[in-house]
């Protein structure tokens, strides 16, 4: 009994793991129909609401689509994917593996965790005078890994700085894979201005062995040439997925601002009014976009308002003035300071030094005492000559 319940059990398991990995269902089950462009400029989409909560399913989600393009495999025809409200994802015509029939495939995360909204389009332009995606386009699970490339740059570095990059790669499925990781990949069909580089330090590729729920990381260095706001080439991976085909999956755009060595010059004048100091900041913007901050006068307690708002577009100057308050005697430095926006970074200027010294009697009142001192003085003399004469 006990060996036949072993065997009824192996049977049985047996046969839930074929079907969780063999499970597939054609976009039509979701209302999917087919989409036929004909002209050269056009543009079509379907959404896909998918829902596996309820269902016993294991494996990774994997979208795949069927689609022709006639036409220009260079031009700016593609297909494109946003799932829930991730980014869109471009998949382009030599990007679909082609055999008797041409299919892309897209990794759908968590989609047993949680229903799933997908925006499938279809756009021609270009020499493409055709394309569709058809309905023998499906969803299925695999024990598949699950990859995914990320790029991060720096926020922002200095000119002449070196900007440390780094490509990471996960997998978060059930299989391991052999990934050839290419770091900087130009994207000749880019919607936004992309920037090129050439590393400085590190490679430019690696291949690796990535497990389920690994993730590898690698860093290389590139230099900017000027300062300016750049978009970044993205990283990509290639594999063989669980089809046969050769996969490439791209990352992302990242963005690097790169400050000039001085990106706002700050720079303190001063001048003497009615017995108080006026502090005058001058501010200039080297940036290549608009600056906005805080301007502060040190030290603050004393000074009216010491505090200034700046708004200063590129390659223009902005002043603001401040008065002391009344100042006791003594010696005095003034500085003025902006803070950089998002960082713990400061621009500092010049300083100024200021003296109070203690009121002194002025000379001519001095003089003048002396001459009545000595007006009295030939007075007494004068009476006191002639008293004796007299007597």
């Amino acid at each position: 009994m006990g060996v036949f319940k072993k065997s009824a059990f192996l049977v049985s398991f047996i046969l839930l793991v074929s079907f969780v990995l063999a499970y597939s269902a054609p976009l039509t089950d979701f209302g999917f129909t087919t989409i036929d462009l004909n002209d050269a400029i056009q543009n079509e989409c379907r959404t896909i609401n998918l829902d596996f909560t309820d269902k016993n399913l294991l494996g990774v989600g994997i979208l795949s689509i069927n689609a022709s393009f006639f036409g220009e495999k260079s031009d700016s025809s593609r297909v494109s994917v946003k799932i829930n409200e991730g980014d869109i994802q471009f998949i382009w015509p030599e990007y679909f593996s082609c055999k008797e029939n041409c299919w892309a495939r897209v990794f759908l995360p968590s989609i047993l965790n949680k229903k799933t909204k997908i925006e499938l389009c279809l756009s021609t332009g270009g020499a493409t005078t055709r394309a569709n995606v058809f309905e023998s386009s499906f969803v299925g699970f695999y024990d598949s890994p699950l990859l995914s490339v990320t790029n991060t740059a720096p926020e922002s570095i200095i000119l002449g700085e070196h900007a440390n990059m780094v490509v990471s790669v996960k997998n978060e499925g059930t299989k391991e894979a052999n990934v050839f990781v290419q770091f900087v990949s130009q994207d000749l069909r880019s919607f936004i201005q992309i920037t090129s580089f050439d590393i400085v330090d590190g490679s430019s590729n690696a291949t690796i062995v990535i497990a389920p729920g690994a993730e590898e990381k690698f860093s290389f260095s590139i230099k900017p040439a000027k300062a300016s706001s750049y978009n970044l080439p993205y990283s990509i991976i290639k594999f063989e997925n669980v089809f046969g085909e050769t996969q490439t999956i791209s990352g992302n755009h990242p963005q690097l601002l790169v400050l000039p060595k001085t990106p706002l010059e700050v720079t303190l004048v001063s001048s003497e009014v009615d017995k108080k100091l006026k502090l005058t900041a001058i501010i200039k913007n080297n940036l290549s976009e608009k600056f906005e901050g805080k301007l502060i006068i040190k030290p603050q307690d004393l000074i009216s308002l010491s505090e200034h708002n700046i708004s200063i577009f590129p390659g223009e100057e902005q002043q603001a003035i401040f008065m002391t308050e009344d100042l006791p005697f003594g010696d005095y430095v003034f500085s003025a300071e902006i803070k950089l926006n998002d960082s713990n970074d400061f621009i500092k200027s010049n300083s100024i030094d200021y003296s109070v010294k203690k009121d002194s009697v002025p000379l001519e009142l001095v003089l003048a005492v002396l001459a009545i001192i000595v007006a009295v003085a030939v007075f007494f003399t004068i009476n006191f000559v002639k008293k004796s004469k007299n007597n």
